[in-house]
């Protein structure tokens, strides 16, 4: 029976140190207030980096700024 115990606590403890080290983090390239109108940004949820009317440019794969082709 002690064993037992000590075993589902090892479990427990290795289960906290996996969801705690696991490396798993939400990342969000759009940051409000970094002065740059961001991919998902606008007017109406950042004006402070976006100036009305602006539409942010979608991003590349690379995350590099998709260039408009220019008609000439």
């Amino acid at each position: 029976m002690k064993n037992k115990k000590i075993v589902i606590a090892m479990l427990v403890a290795l289960i906290v140190f996996a969801v705690l080290f696991s490396g798993c983090t939400q990342q969000n390239s759009s940051v409000c207030g970094n002065e740059t109108c961001d991919s998902g940004e606008t007017f109406q949820n950042c004006p402070g980096d976006c100036p009305e009317g602006n539409i942010p440019m979608p991003n590349n794969a690379d995350g590099s700024e998709v260039q408009p082709e220019l008609p000439f």
